[in-house]
């Protein structure tokens, strides 16, 4: 199956099951994705960080909201910078 991905694709869909087995999650979801990214593609760990925040500090909102018992999420313009960032796609 993963034949088909790049290996930069393969990296970042292995570091997001790490970070998933690391919050004991059988499945692997969107903010481990965002995690796994950002372990792989520098130039979105630094548009995140040039934002005010950082993969620790969504690492640490998702154990908060765990603790919480809440639906794990991230803030949503967070996740929206990355993903544009990650398209080269400028937002408003």
């Amino acid at each position: 199956m993963f034949e088909r991905y790049t290996e930069k694709a393969r990296r970042a869909v292995f570091f997001a099951r790490y970070e998933a087995s690391q919050f004991g999650s059988p499945e692997i979801d969107t903010e481990h994705l965002l995690l796994g990214l950002l372990r792989e593609t520098r130039a979105l760990r630094l548009k995140l960080e040039s934002s005010g925040t950082s993969a620790d500090k969504l690492r640490e909102s998702r154990v908060e909201n765990n603790l919480r018992r809440e639906t794990p999420y991230f803030r949503r313009s967070s996740c929206q910078q990355c993903v544009q960032a990650s398209f080269g796609v400028r937002g408003g």
